[in-house]
Protein backbone atom coordinates (compact mmCIF):
# COMPACT_ATOMS: atom_id res chain seq x y z
CA UNK A 1 0.00 0.00 0.00
CA UNK A 2 2.83 2.38 0.87
CA UNK A 3 4.52 1.72 -2.49
CA UNK A 4 1.28 2.48 -4.36
CA UNK A 5 0.77 5.76 -2.48
CA UNK A 6 4.35 6.80 -3.23
CA UNK A 7 3.81 6.08 -6.92
CA UNK A 8 0.53 8.04 -6.98
CA UNK A 9 2.17 11.04 -5.33
CA UNK A 10 5.13 10.96 -7.70
CA UNK A 11 2.82 10.69 -10.73
CA UNK A 12 0.81 13.68 -9.49
CA UNK A 13 4.00 15.72 -9.14
CA UNK A 14 5.13 14.81 -12.64
CA UNK A 15 1.81 15.67 -14.24
CA UNK A 16 1.70 18.98 -12.43
CA UNK A 17 5.17 19.91 -13.68
CA UNK A 18 5.12 18.44 -17.19
CA UNK A 19 3.57 20.97 -19.57
CA UNK A 20 4.94 19.66 -22.87
CA UNK A 21 2.48 18.17 -25.35
CA UNK A 22 3.30 14.61 -26.42
CA UNK A 23 1.43 14.66 -29.74
CA UNK A 24 4.80 14.67 -31.51
CA UNK A 25 6.01 11.41 -29.92
CA UNK A 26 6.24 8.28 -32.10
CA UNK A 27 7.68 6.08 -29.33
CA UNK A 28 9.96 5.96 -26.31
CA UNK A 29 11.82 3.62 -23.93
CA UNK A 30 14.39 3.50 -21.11
CA UNK A 31 17.80 1.80 -21.00
CA UNK A 32 20.71 1.86 -18.54
CA UNK A 33 24.19 0.76 -17.52
CA UNK A 34 25.34 -0.10 -13.97
CA UNK A 35 28.59 1.20 -12.49
CA UNK A 36 30.86 -1.90 -12.07
CA UNK A 37 32.27 -0.39 -8.87
CA UNK A 38 28.91 0.50 -7.30
CA UNK A 39 25.83 -1.67 -8.06
CA UNK A 40 23.54 1.08 -6.72
CA UNK A 41 24.79 3.65 -9.27
CA UNK A 42 23.12 3.75 -12.69
CA UNK A 43 23.66 5.66 -15.91
CA UNK A 44 20.23 5.99 -17.50
CA UNK A 45 19.19 6.87 -21.04
CA UNK A 46 15.70 7.87 -22.12
CA UNK A 47 15.09 7.69 -25.87
CA UNK A 48 12.23 9.57 -27.56
CA UNK A 49 11.29 9.06 -31.21
CA UNK A 50 9.81 12.42 -32.18
CA UNK A 51 8.07 14.04 -35.15
CA UNK A 52 9.73 17.32 -36.14
CA UNK A 53 6.55 18.55 -37.87
CA UNK A 54 5.12 19.35 -34.45
CA UNK A 55 5.77 22.67 -32.74
CA UNK A 56 6.09 20.82 -29.43
CA UNK A 57 9.58 20.19 -28.15
CA UNK A 58 11.32 18.50 -25.21
CA UNK A 59 14.33 20.52 -24.08
CA UNK A 60 13.99 18.73 -20.72
CA UNK A 61 11.99 15.79 -19.33
CA UNK A 62 10.91 14.95 -15.80
CA UNK A 63 11.65 11.35 -14.83
CA UNK A 64 10.28 9.44 -11.85
CA UNK A 65 12.99 7.20 -10.39
CA UNK A 66 10.60 4.86 -8.54
CA UNK A 67 11.69 5.98 -5.06
CA UNK A 68 9.58 9.18 -4.90
CA UNK A 69 12.46 11.13 -6.43
CA UNK A 70 11.90 13.22 -9.55
CA UNK A 71 14.83 14.28 -11.73
CA UNK A 72 14.86 16.92 -14.46
CA UNK A 73 17.01 15.85 -17.39
CA UNK A 74 18.08 18.11 -20.30
CA UNK A 75 18.21 16.89 -23.88
CA UNK A 76 21.67 15.41 -24.54
CA UNK A 77 21.49 15.03 -28.32
CA UNK A 78 19.07 15.00 -31.24
CA UNK A 79 19.65 12.75 -34.26
CA UNK A 80 17.66 13.22 -37.48
CA UNK A 81 16.77 9.96 -39.22
CA UNK A 82 13.55 9.21 -41.11
CA UNK A 83 12.53 12.30 -43.06
CA UNK A 84 11.01 14.68 -40.48
CA UNK A 85 11.61 12.35 -37.53
CA UNK A 86 14.36 12.45 -34.92
CA UNK A 87 15.81 10.45 -32.06
CA UNK A 88 16.06 12.54 -28.89
CA UNK A 89 18.41 11.30 -26.16
CA UNK A 90 18.32 12.21 -22.45
CA UNK A 91 21.12 10.87 -20.21
CA UNK A 92 21.76 11.13 -16.49
CA UNK A 93 23.31 9.30 -13.53
CA UNK A 94 21.47 8.28 -10.38
CA UNK A 95 22.50 6.42 -7.23
CA UNK A 96 19.81 4.56 -5.29
CA UNK A 97 19.91 4.64 -1.50
CA UNK A 98 19.09 0.94 -1.11
CA UNK A 99 18.53 -2.25 -3.12
CA UNK A 100 15.03 -2.94 -4.41
CA UNK A 101 12.76 -3.13 -7.43
CA UNK A 102 12.08 0.32 -8.87
CA UNK A 103 9.79 1.51 -11.66
CA UNK A 104 11.46 4.28 -13.64
CA UNK A 105 8.93 6.22 -15.72
CA UNK A 106 8.05 9.27 -17.80
CA UNK A 107 4.60 10.74 -18.41
CA UNK A 108 3.66 12.58 -21.58
CA UNK A 109 0.62 14.84 -21.36
CA UNK A 110 -1.15 13.25 -24.33
CA UNK A 111 -0.78 10.67 -27.09
CA UNK A 112 -1.09 11.16 -30.83
CA UNK A 113 -4.62 11.81 -32.15
CA UNK A 114 -6.90 9.38 -34.02
CA UNK A 115 -5.25 6.12 -32.93
CA UNK A 116 -7.11 3.29 -34.68
CA UNK A 117 -6.77 0.75 -31.85
CA UNK A 118 -7.54 2.88 -28.79
CA UNK A 119 -10.47 4.80 -27.36
CA UNK A 120 -11.15 8.32 -28.62
CA UNK A 121 -10.08 11.05 -28.24
CA UNK A 122 -6.64 9.44 -27.89
CA UNK A 123 -4.89 12.83 -27.76
CA UNK A 124 -6.55 13.43 -24.38
CA UNK A 125 -4.86 10.40 -22.82
CA UNK A 126 -1.48 10.57 -21.13
CA UNK A 127 1.49 8.47 -22.22
CA UNK A 128 3.09 6.37 -19.46
CA UNK A 129 6.51 4.95 -20.40
CA UNK A 130 8.22 2.74 -17.81
CA UNK A 131 10.91 0.20 -17.03
CA UNK A 132 11.53 -2.15 -14.09
CA UNK A 133 15.00 -1.85 -12.57
CA UNK A 134 16.20 -4.48 -10.09
CA UNK A 135 18.81 -2.67 -8.00
CA UNK A 136 21.44 -4.38 -5.84
CA UNK A 137 20.61 -7.97 -6.81
CA UNK A 138 23.05 -10.88 -6.42
CA UNK A 139 23.20 -11.27 -10.20
CA UNK A 140 23.68 -7.67 -11.35
CA UNK A 141 22.19 -6.68 -14.71
CA UNK A 142 25.04 -4.42 -15.84
CA UNK A 143 23.45 -3.50 -19.18
CA UNK A 144 19.78 -3.31 -20.07
CA UNK A 145 18.38 -4.14 -23.49
CA UNK A 146 18.53 -1.50 -26.23
CA UNK A 147 17.03 -1.35 -29.71
CA UNK A 148 18.35 -0.11 -33.04
CA UNK A 149 15.33 0.46 -35.30
CA UNK A 150 13.34 3.59 -34.34
CA UNK A 151 9.64 4.46 -34.60
CA UNK A 152 7.40 5.12 -36.37
CA UNK A 153 7.24 1.65 -37.88
CA UNK A 154 5.66 1.60 -41.33
CA UNK A 155 3.45 -1.10 -42.83
CA UNK A 156 1.80 -1.14 -46.24
CA UNK A 157 -1.82 -1.85 -47.07
CA UNK A 158 -2.49 -5.52 -47.84
CA UNK A 159 1.23 -6.49 -47.78
CA UNK A 160 2.88 -8.79 -45.21
CA UNK A 161 4.63 -6.60 -42.62
CA UNK A 162 7.86 -7.72 -40.93
CA UNK A 163 9.93 -5.50 -38.66
CA UNK A 164 12.62 -6.36 -36.13
CA UNK A 165 13.66 -3.69 -33.64
CA UNK A 166 17.05 -5.44 -33.33
CA UNK A 167 17.10 -5.50 -29.55
CA UNK A 168 20.52 -6.32 -28.10
CA UNK A 169 22.04 -6.75 -24.66
CA UNK A 170 25.73 -6.13 -24.00
CA UNK A 171 25.74 -8.76 -21.21
CA UNK A 172 24.54 -11.47 -23.60
CA UNK A 173 21.39 -12.09 -21.55
CA UNK A 174 18.47 -13.97 -23.05
CA UNK A 175 15.67 -11.65 -24.20
CA UNK A 176 11.98 -12.46 -24.45
CA UNK A 177 9.30 -10.40 -26.20
CA UNK A 178 5.63 -9.84 -25.49
CA UNK A 179 3.00 -7.47 -26.84
CA UNK A 180 1.37 -5.68 -23.88
CA UNK A 181 -1.20 -2.87 -23.70
CA UNK A 182 0.27 0.66 -23.70
CA UNK A 183 -0.49 2.57 -20.51
CA UNK A 184 -1.81 5.96 -19.48
CA UNK A 185 -2.65 7.50 -16.08
CA UNK A 186 -6.29 7.85 -15.04
CA UNK A 187 -7.95 10.71 -13.15
CA UNK A 188 -6.51 9.32 -9.91
CA UNK A 189 -2.98 9.29 -11.43
CA UNK A 190 -2.94 5.47 -11.44
CA UNK A 191 -1.24 3.80 -14.45
CA UNK A 192 -3.85 1.83 -16.42
CA UNK A 193 -4.09 0.04 -19.76
CA UNK A 194 -5.04 2.41 -22.58
CA UNK A 195 -8.89 2.55 -22.72
CA UNK A 196 -10.40 0.69 -25.64
CA UNK A 197 -7.03 -0.72 -26.60
CA UNK A 198 -6.68 -3.87 -28.69
CA UNK A 199 -3.75 -5.41 -30.55
CA UNK A 200 -4.35 -4.93 -34.29
CA UNK A 201 -5.95 -8.10 -35.67
CA UNK A 202 -3.28 -10.44 -37.03
CA UNK A 203 -0.29 -8.60 -35.51
CA UNK A 204 2.08 -10.71 -33.36
CA UNK A 205 5.69 -10.77 -32.17
CA UNK A 206 7.89 -13.89 -32.36
CA UNK A 207 10.72 -15.21 -30.17
CA UNK A 208 13.28 -13.15 -32.13
CA UNK A 209 11.56 -9.84 -31.41
CA UNK A 210 10.18 -9.69 -34.94
CA UNK A 211 6.77 -8.13 -35.52
CA UNK A 212 4.57 -9.78 -38.17
CA UNK A 213 1.29 -8.57 -39.68
CA UNK A 214 -0.01 -10.49 -42.69
CA UNK A 215 -2.49 -8.02 -44.21
CA UNK A 216 -2.49 -4.54 -42.65
CA UNK A 217 -5.77 -2.79 -43.56
CA UNK A 218 -6.42 0.86 -44.44
CA UNK A 219 -9.39 2.17 -42.45
CA UNK A 220 -9.30 5.96 -42.09
CA UNK A 221 -9.36 8.76 -44.69
CA UNK A 222 -5.95 10.22 -43.76
CA UNK A 223 -2.70 9.57 -45.64
CA UNK A 224 -1.88 6.90 -43.05
CA UNK A 225 -3.56 5.04 -40.17
CA UNK A 226 -1.70 5.06 -36.85
CA UNK A 227 -1.73 2.27 -34.25
CA UNK A 228 -0.22 2.22 -30.77
CA UNK A 229 1.63 -0.87 -29.52
CA UNK A 230 3.94 -1.67 -26.63
CA UNK A 231 6.60 -4.39 -26.54
CA UNK A 232 7.79 -5.75 -23.20
CA UNK A 233 11.43 -6.89 -23.43
CA UNK A 234 12.44 -9.02 -20.44
CA UNK A 235 16.05 -9.96 -19.70
CA UNK A 236 16.96 -13.33 -18.19
CA UNK A 237 20.14 -14.64 -16.61
CA UNK A 238 19.52 -18.38 -16.72
CA UNK A 239 15.84 -18.71 -15.90
CA UNK A 240 15.78 -15.67 -13.58
CA UNK A 241 14.33 -12.37 -14.87
CA UNK A 242 16.62 -9.42 -14.07
CA UNK A 243 14.42 -6.58 -15.28
CA UNK A 244 12.33 -5.41 -18.21
CA UNK A 245 11.71 -2.36 -20.34
CA UNK A 246 8.60 -1.30 -22.22
CA UNK A 247 9.13 0.03 -25.73
CA UNK A 248 6.09 2.14 -26.61
CA UNK A 249 5.77 2.46 -30.41
CA UNK A 250 3.52 3.66 -33.20
CA UNK A 251 2.86 1.76 -36.44
CA UNK A 252 1.65 3.63 -39.50
CA UNK A 253 -0.18 1.86 -42.32
CA UNK A 254 0.04 3.57 -45.72
CA UNK A 255 -0.01 2.83 -49.46
CA UNK A 256 3.25 1.46 -50.90
CA UNK A 257 3.93 4.33 -53.37
CA UNK A 258 7.73 4.89 -53.64
CA UNK A 259 8.82 2.65 -50.78
CA UNK A 260 11.35 0.05 -52.07
CA UNK A 261 10.95 -3.68 -51.38
CA UNK A 262 13.86 -5.56 -49.77
CA UNK A 263 14.07 -9.34 -50.17
CA UNK A 264 16.48 -12.09 -49.09
CA UNK A 265 17.07 -14.12 -52.27
CA UNK A 266 19.19 -17.10 -51.24
CA UNK A 267 17.27 -18.52 -48.25
CA UNK A 268 16.89 -21.89 -50.03
CA UNK A 269 20.71 -22.16 -50.19
CA UNK A 270 21.19 -21.53 -46.45
CA UNK A 271 20.95 -23.92 -43.52
CA UNK A 272 17.63 -23.05 -41.89
CA UNK A 273 16.83 -24.20 -38.36
CA UNK A 274 13.49 -25.52 -37.10
CA UNK A 275 12.46 -22.03 -35.96
CA UNK A 276 13.20 -20.29 -39.27
CA UNK A 277 16.57 -18.88 -38.18
CA UNK A 278 19.73 -19.36 -40.25
CA UNK A 279 22.62 -21.45 -38.95
CA UNK A 280 26.22 -20.31 -39.47
CA UNK A 281 29.19 -22.49 -38.53
CA UNK A 282 32.30 -20.89 -37.06
CA UNK A 283 35.17 -20.10 -39.44
CA UNK A 284 32.92 -20.77 -42.47
CA UNK A 285 31.62 -18.00 -44.73
CA UNK A 286 27.98 -17.00 -44.36
CA UNK A 287 26.73 -15.29 -47.53
CA UNK A 288 23.41 -13.41 -47.61
CA UNK A 289 22.09 -12.12 -50.92
CA UNK A 290 19.45 -9.37 -50.91
CA UNK A 291 17.68 -7.38 -53.60
CA UNK A 292 16.42 -3.81 -53.11
CA UNK A 293 13.64 -3.48 -55.67
CA UNK A 294 12.11 -0.25 -56.93
CA UNK A 295 8.34 -0.04 -56.78
CA UNK A 296 6.38 0.00 -60.02
CA UNK A 297 6.85 3.18 -62.09
CA UNK A 298 9.35 4.66 -59.62
CA UNK A 299 12.17 6.68 -61.19
CA UNK A 300 13.97 7.48 -57.93
CA UNK A 301 17.39 5.90 -57.23
CA UNK A 302 17.69 3.31 -54.46
CA UNK A 303 20.31 2.89 -51.74
CA UNK A 304 21.08 0.23 -49.13
CA UNK A 305 22.62 0.04 -45.67
CA UNK A 306 23.51 -2.98 -43.56
CA UNK A 307 23.18 -3.03 -39.78
CA UNK A 308 23.02 -5.61 -36.98
CA UNK A 309 23.59 -6.14 -33.29
CA UNK A 310 26.95 -7.69 -34.24
CA UNK A 311 28.44 -4.36 -35.25
CA UNK A 312 26.48 -2.41 -32.61
CA UNK A 313 28.15 -4.57 -29.95
CA UNK A 314 31.47 -4.11 -31.81
CA UNK A 315 31.88 -7.86 -32.35
CA UNK A 316 32.03 -8.04 -36.15
CA UNK A 317 30.72 -6.26 -39.25
CA UNK A 318 29.58 -8.20 -42.32
CA UNK A 319 31.38 -7.35 -45.55
CA UNK A 320 29.08 -5.28 -47.79
CA UNK A 321 29.04 -5.27 -51.60
CA UNK A 322 26.45 -3.62 -53.88
CA UNK A 323 25.93 -3.63 -57.62
CA UNK A 324 23.33 -2.04 -59.88
CA UNK A 325 20.81 -4.43 -61.35
CA UNK A 326 17.65 -4.18 -63.42
CA UNK A 327 15.03 -2.30 -61.43
CA UNK A 328 17.08 -2.14 -58.25
CA UNK A 329 20.22 -2.92 -56.31
CA UNK A 330 21.77 -6.33 -55.62
CA UNK A 331 23.47 -6.64 -52.22
CA UNK A 332 25.82 -9.35 -50.91
CA UNK A 333 26.74 -9.60 -47.23
CA UNK A 334 29.56 -11.92 -46.14
CA UNK A 335 30.56 -12.86 -42.62
CA UNK A 336 33.11 -15.38 -41.31
CA UNK A 337 32.05 -16.06 -37.68
CA UNK A 338 34.86 -16.55 -35.18
CA UNK A 339 34.75 -18.67 -32.05
CA UNK A 340 34.67 -15.65 -29.74
CA UNK A 341 31.20 -14.53 -30.91
CA UNK A 342 29.42 -17.87 -30.35
CA UNK A 343 26.44 -17.50 -28.03
CA UNK A 344 23.12 -19.23 -27.34
CA UNK A 345 20.98 -16.36 -28.64
CA UNK A 346 20.76 -15.48 -32.34
CA UNK A 347 22.23 -12.37 -33.90
CA UNK A 348 20.03 -10.23 -36.14
CA UNK A 349 21.38 -9.04 -39.48
CA UNK A 350 19.26 -6.49 -41.28
CA UNK A 351 19.30 -4.61 -44.56
CA UNK A 352 17.57 -1.29 -45.10
CA UNK A 353 16.70 -0.17 -48.59
CA UNK A 354 15.93 3.47 -49.30
CA UNK A 355 14.66 5.58 -52.19
CA UNK A 356 15.29 9.32 -52.17
CA UNK A 357 11.96 10.91 -53.05
CA UNK A 358 12.87 14.59 -52.70
CA UNK A 359 15.76 15.70 -54.91
CA UNK A 360 15.61 19.37 -53.89
CA UNK A 361 19.15 20.13 -52.56
CA UNK A 362 17.84 22.99 -50.38
CA UNK A 363 15.33 20.75 -48.58
CA UNK A 364 15.91 18.13 -45.95
CA UNK A 365 16.40 14.77 -47.66
CA UNK A 366 13.18 12.77 -47.93
CA UNK A 367 13.50 8.98 -48.14
CA UNK A 368 11.14 6.03 -48.39
CA UNK A 369 12.39 2.89 -46.63
CA UNK A 370 12.08 -0.90 -46.88
CA UNK A 371 13.60 -3.60 -44.62
CA UNK A 372 14.46 -7.27 -44.33
CA UNK A 373 16.07 -9.26 -41.51
CA UNK A 374 17.80 -12.58 -40.90
CA UNK A 375 18.14 -14.24 -37.49
CA UNK A 376 21.49 -16.04 -37.38
CA UNK A 377 22.71 -18.65 -34.87
CA UNK A 378 26.49 -18.95 -34.76
CA UNK A 379 27.91 -22.07 -33.14
CA UNK A 380 29.71 -25.36 -33.30
CA UNK A 381 26.49 -27.37 -33.40
CA UNK A 382 23.19 -26.65 -35.07
CA UNK A 383 20.07 -26.36 -32.89
CA UNK A 384 17.66 -29.15 -33.79
CA UNK A 385 14.36 -28.57 -31.99
CA UNK A 386 12.61 -26.47 -29.39
CA UNK A 387 13.35 -29.26 -26.92
CA UNK A 388 17.10 -28.93 -27.44
CA UNK A 389 19.47 -29.54 -24.52
CA UNK A 390 20.13 -25.86 -23.94
CA UNK A 391 16.42 -25.25 -23.29
CA UNK A 392 16.42 -27.77 -20.44
CA UNK A 393 19.43 -26.55 -18.47
CA UNK A 394 19.60 -23.53 -16.18
CA UNK A 395 23.11 -22.13 -15.84
CA UNK A 396 24.30 -19.17 -13.81
CA UNK A 397 27.62 -17.38 -14.26
CA UNK A 398 28.41 -14.62 -11.77
CA UNK A 399 29.69 -12.10 -10.79
CA UNK A 400 30.34 -10.33 -14.06
CA UNK A 401 32.59 -8.29 -13.95
CA UNK A 402 34.63 -10.64 -11.77
CA UNK A 403 37.80 -10.11 -9.76
CA UNK A 404 39.61 -13.17 -8.39
CA UNK A 405 36.74 -15.69 -8.42
CA UNK A 406 33.99 -16.76 -10.80
CA UNK A 407 30.99 -18.88 -9.80
CA UNK A 408 29.20 -21.26 -12.15
CA UNK A 409 26.05 -22.91 -10.91
CA UNK A 410 23.74 -25.49 -12.48
CA UNK A 411 22.22 -28.86 -11.71
CA UNK A 412 23.50 -30.61 -14.87
CA UNK A 413 27.06 -29.37 -15.16
CA UNK A 414 28.76 -32.68 -14.34
CA UNK A 415 31.13 -33.65 -17.15
CA UNK A 416 31.13 -30.21 -18.76
CA UNK A 417 33.98 -27.71 -19.11
CA UNK A 418 34.44 -23.98 -18.74
CA UNK A 419 36.56 -22.53 -21.54
CA UNK A 420 37.82 -18.92 -21.57
CA UNK A 421 38.94 -17.20 -24.80
CA UNK A 422 40.64 -13.85 -25.38
CA UNK A 423 39.66 -11.32 -28.03
CA UNK A 424 41.73 -13.17 -30.66
CA UNK A 425 39.81 -16.40 -30.11
CA UNK A 426 42.72 -18.09 -28.30
CA UNK A 427 41.79 -20.41 -25.44
CA UNK A 428 43.64 -19.18 -22.37
CA UNK A 429 42.03 -21.18 -19.58
CA UNK A 430 39.84 -24.26 -19.06
CA UNK A 431 38.31 -25.92 -16.01
CA UNK A 432 36.36 -29.12 -15.40
CA UNK A 433 32.94 -28.59 -13.84
CA UNK A 434 30.77 -30.61 -11.47
CA UNK A 435 27.05 -30.58 -10.75
CA UNK A 436 25.90 -27.79 -8.45
CA UNK A 437 28.04 -24.81 -7.51
CA UNK A 438 31.54 -24.38 -8.94
CA UNK A 439 33.95 -21.72 -7.66
CA UNK A 440 36.67 -21.01 -10.22
CA UNK A 441 39.77 -19.18 -9.01
CA UNK A 442 41.22 -16.87 -11.62
CA UNK A 443 44.78 -17.88 -12.56
CA UNK A 444 47.40 -15.23 -11.77
CA UNK A 445 48.60 -15.33 -15.38
CA UNK A 446 45.23 -14.15 -16.74
CA UNK A 447 45.25 -10.32 -16.96
CA UNK A 448 42.30 -7.99 -16.62
CA UNK A 449 40.25 -7.48 -19.76
CA UNK A 450 37.30 -8.61 -21.85
CA UNK A 451 36.94 -12.35 -22.53
CA UNK A 452 34.46 -14.84 -23.94
CA UNK A 453 33.40 -17.90 -21.96
CA UNK A 454 31.91 -21.17 -23.21
CA UNK A 455 30.38 -23.93 -21.11
CA UNK A 456 30.79 -27.07 -23.22
CA UNK A 457 29.32 -30.55 -22.84
CA UNK A 458 30.00 -33.37 -25.32
CA UNK A 459 31.15 -30.87 -27.92
CA UNK A 460 28.04 -28.71 -27.58
CA UNK A 461 28.16 -25.13 -26.31
CA UNK A 462 25.54 -25.01 -23.55
CA UNK A 463 26.10 -21.35 -22.73
CA UNK A 464 28.31 -18.59 -24.07
CA UNK A 465 28.80 -14.96 -23.20
CA UNK A 466 31.16 -12.10 -22.50
CA UNK A 467 33.15 -12.00 -19.26
CA UNK A 468 34.91 -8.96 -17.81
CA UNK A 469 37.84 -9.59 -15.49
CA UNK A 470 38.96 -6.66 -13.35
Amino acid sequence: MKTRLLLLLAVAILLASNSVSATHINGAYFSYKVDPQNPLKYKFKFTLFSDDHSNADDPVVQIGMGDLTQVTVPNTKKISYLNSNSIEIFEWEYTYAAPGNYMVYWIGINRNPSLINAGHPSDQMTQFIYSQVKVGQTSVNYNSAEIIVPAPLEAFVGEPFKMNMIAYDADGDRLTYELVPPKYTDENFVPQNLPGYHVPAGLYIDKFGELHWQTPPKIGPDSFDEYAIAVKITEYKGDQPVGYTIVDLSIRVRERQNYPIVKLLNRDKLTVNYDGSVYARQEQTLKLEFFVEKTANSTFPVYAKQFSDLDTLDLATPEFAARDSANGLAITLRLIPTINIIRNEPYIIGLRGASRINMNPSARNQFAYGWDFVNVYIGAQQPTSSGDLTDKISLYVYPNPAADKLILEGDKLHGSQLKIYNGNGQQIFTSELKAGKNTIVRPARVPAGMYVYHIVYAGQVLKAGKLVLE
